[in-house]
């Protein structure tokens, strides 16, 4: 059964969700099977890598059916599970787009493209807070803000403890209409004070988190690249035939 989650490393373990919605811890030393959580089947499973988290006592997992997944990572036992979508769309859930969980002290982050933005509480699941923001990309921490992009191109910047939005900003606002439809972002990083965003048209955009102002465009291929990575101060962008780095 393939795996449909990220695998994820924790001391001697790693952890994955299969296809069947059954979540396993493994051994890392010989590979052995420790302990299996049982979910509901689904008939269609989304196509979209799903997303697991890990703090000092528990293993948490977004699956095909909307729902949030806590377990005791050193038994699979359940701690909590939390449905993030009507009972009436449980059955179109394979068509819903997630962003990555983000763990960030005692709350978990997340969005989705059906206009929902949760923070979620990760010691018992209970919802902190909702806003009607849609985005499928990674929502990024700093400090007391959340910054997410929708798909078509606004930056929203929300204040952390309460959820409240704090500043909208349209970032193509100078690309025309026609254009600006065929423009899917493959995802974005951010340092204190920039943004760094890729497309599918093989351009990275710089952003000014201050004012949501573009401080430049640039392309590096003429296909797709991936979402932007960072490491030790260096912009790397992975496209079809290559890596790429910029200073």
């Amino acid at each position: 059964i393939a795996f449909v989650s990220q695998i994820k490393i924790d001391g001697d373990y790693f952890y994955a969700l299969d296809a069947d919605n059954k979540f396993t811890c493994f051994s890392l030393l010989n590979g052995e099977k420790l302990w299996q959580f049982k979910g509901e089947k689904k008939l269609i499973n989304s196509q979209k890598q799903t997303s697991v988290v890990i703090n000092q006592d528990s293993v948490i997992f977004n699956n095909p059916r909307g729902e949030i997944v806590s377990l005791d990572k050193f038994n699979g036992n359940l701690n909590w599970l939390t449905s993030t979508i009507e009972y009436a769309e449980i059955f179109k859930s394979f068509l819903i787009k997630n962003s990555d969980l983000v763990l960030n002290e005692n709350s978990i982050y997340f969005s989705n493209d059906k206009n929902s933005f949760f923070s979620l509480d990760v010691n018992l699941g209970f919802i902190n807070w909702k806003q009607n923001i849609s985005s499928y990309l990674r929502p990024i921490i700093i400090d007391n803000l959340i910054l997410t992009i929708s798909p078509k191109g606004y930056l929203y910047i929300l204040e952390k403890d309460s959820g409240n939005i704090l500043r909208i900003t349209d970032i193509f606002y100078n690309i025309k209409q026609k254009k600006r439809k065929k423009i899917k972002i493959s995802g974005f990083v951010s340092t204190k004070d920039k943004i760094y965003l890729s497309t599918n048209n093989g351009k990275i955009i710089k952003i000014n988190i201050k004012d949501g102002n573009l401080d430049l465009i640039y392309r590096i291929s003429k296909n797709k690249i991936s979402k932007p990575y960072v490491n030790n101060s260096k912009l790397y962008i992975i496209k079809e035939n290559g890596i790429i780095r910029i200073n």
